[in-house]
Order: C-alpha cells, then structure tokens, then sequence
C-alpha cells in the first residue's frame, strides 16, 4: 500500500526508504500479537529507534 501510495503521488518518493521498515513491522506484529514472541532488550530499543524515524517522517509527510 506504501508503494502504491509513492507511485500515485500521494506520498514523496524521498520517503521510500520507509518501505522495509513497515514490510518488517507488519510482518514482525503478528509474531508478537498472536504467537506471543518477545523482544529482548536489545530488539526493543532497536524498534524504538526505528519507530522514532518513522514517526518523524509520518509528522513531515502529513505536514505537521
């Protein structure tokens, strides 16, 4: 959907770098959710920092 979002223009192409970030998120949340994975610490401050950067771009794109 990010990829069809970037190519219709509704998103910038600078932002494409976002892409494996949310393929490994979705795909990451079901490991979590439903099959009870844990994240070591380590993971989590990983996910954290990568969430940050997400977030900051989310603010930029939608111009806030």
């Amino acid at each position: 959907m990010f990829a069809r979002m970037i190519k219709q223009n509704k998103v910038d192409p600078k932002y494409a770098h976002l892409r494996p970030l949310l393929t490994r998120a979705a795909a990451a949340k079901s490991d979590y959710d439903y099959k009870g994975t844990e994240a070591g610490q380590e993971e989590a401050k990983q996910w954290i920092r990568e969430v940050g950067k997400f977030i900051e771009s989310a603010k930029e794109i939608l111009g806030r």
